[in-house]
């Protein structure tokens, strides 16, 4: 299976919801499937792994009482549609959809079975991610 994940923060930076993304592209080829990581990348010299596509350079963003290096805007979408037609993905798992990022345009620029992963506790993403999911589905 063709999976793409979509990783909003910066992939040179450490944080907990990279390496979730990180183990569980790793996981995903250990059981044979085929898996594209889309994800910005601040430091041009950090070695990506070959499964990781460049999202472009994020901008700092405060969010949720920290700093979130993701990047937005028509660019971003732009490439993120493009990654998503190259990619011809059967599934795609988006991370983190209500944050500031590249990963909101994508949900709806893929026709086929999508899912989301929020590492957040709060009532207003789940809200949303429900909404959003809805509106795809309808």
């Amino acid at each position: 299976m063709r999976v793409g994940i979509v990783c909003p923060y910066d992939w040179t930076s450490p944080g907990g919801v990279k390496a979730h993304v990180h183990d569980q592209a790793l996981a995903l080829q250990r059981l044979g499937h085929e898996v594209s990581v889309l994800a910005p990348v601040d430091d041009d010299d950090y070695p990506l792994e070959p499964f990781v596509v460049d999202g472009g350079k994020p901008v700092s963003v405060p969010y949720n009482g920290s700093v979130a290096k993701v990047n937005f805007g028509p660019v971003s979408a732009a490439r993120v549609r493009r990654w998503i037609k190259d990619g011809d993905f059967d599934v795609l798992h988006v991370h983190e959809p209500p944050c500031l990022g590249s990963q909101h345009p994508q949900v709806h620029a893929h026709a086929g079975p999508a899912e989301a992963t929020s590492l957040n506790a709060c009532l207003r993403e789940y809200l949303y991610i429900t909404r959003v999911c809805a509106v795809q589905r309808t």
